[in-house]
């Protein structure tokens, strides 16, 4: 009963009918590689691929990563990783999905090294698309089929970057870093390039 009266604990017990993933969410997790019609020549056509079918989702409320500030993408991923589910984390292991948040508090402490370094000017944008693309993943990747059901009910999804990815930066080589691992399940669904022999 003690427990029960912590917010983040309700919210996160609401969520347990949820956790059970869907046949069709462990094929997508056991599947290494992005499927046909998920891949672009490069980070910008890749990213406006997959926009297209956040864009197609029946009932899924979505705006530009740019009309997001940090702090309602950091309530927005509190939300998603209460609804996580715990079987498709375990398939993620050594995997580019898988979350680096063991709890709760570790998440809460990213968000709070995110704000420091978002306060500086020129790292604020680089900030703000990784956690965009953060989201999305975990949107896509971590949550059963019902669960994803219970978000698009309450919130909405930033869409992804469709820019080039960011350099990285003179001074915030910490921020680049945890941008880049951001990013790295995006990274996934550019195609191969093929080598020519000539």
């Amino acid at each position: 009963r003690e427990a029960m009266r912590d917010p983040d604990m309700r919210r996160r017990v609401g969520f347990l009918p949820h956790a059970e993933p869907a046949t069709e969410d462990l094929v997508r997790a056991r599947t290494k590689r992005p499927r046909s019609g998920r891949t672009g020549e490069d980070l910008p056509r890749a990213m406006k691929t997959l926009n297209q079918w956040l864009l197609a989702e029946e009932d899924l409320a979505t705006r530009d990563c740019a009309q997001f500030n940090l702090t309602q993408l950091h309530q927005l991923q509190e939300e998603l990783y209460l609804g996580r589910s715990p079987a498709l984390q375990e398939i993620y292991h050594g995997d580019n999905r898988q979350l680096d948040y063991q709890t709760l508090a570790a998440l809460r402490a990213a968000h709070h090294q995110q704000r420091l370094h978002a306060a500086q000017a020129h790292l604020e944008e680089m900030v703000r698309d990784g956690l965009c693309h953060e989201v999305v993943m975990m949107f896509v990747h971590h949550l059963s089929a019902s669960a994803r059901e219970v978000i698009k009910a309450t919130q909405q999804l930033p869409l992804l970057p469709e820019h080039a990815g960011h350099a990285r930066p003179a001074e915030g080589a910490e921020a680049f870093d945890r941008y880049s691992a951001q990013v790295s399940c995006a990274v996934c669904h550019i195609q191969p390039q093929e080598s020519v022999v000539v």
